[in-house]
């Protein structure tokens, strides 16, 4: 049920990205076991997690997610994603 809506969100405010999506409780494992470099998330748990793993994340801002004290970058639309990965 997650995925299905994540992606239905991801094509509907057209996300630039749609091949690479990871969905999983352990993201900061599954990224590191793939060599991730940098992850976009809006759940506060994944972005710690793998803020602490040593991986870049860009907060997707949320309501759930503006009380997070990292030094991360933050978006409010996935179309200023794009400076970040020109």
């Amino acid at each position: 049920e997650v995925k299905n809506t994540t992606i239905q969100y991801l094509n509907r405010y057209e996300f630039p990205q749609r091949e690479n999506l990871i969905f999983s409780a352990k993201k900061d494992l599954i990224c590191n076991s793939l060599g991730v470099t940098l992850l976009v998330d809006d759940q506060p748990k994944h972005i710690i997690d793998c803020y602490n793993s040593g991986i870049e994340v860009i907060i997707r801002d949320q309501m759930w997610n503006r009380n997070l004290n990292l030094p991360c970058n933050r978006i409010y639309s996935f179309s200023e994603l794009r400076s970040y990965l020109c």
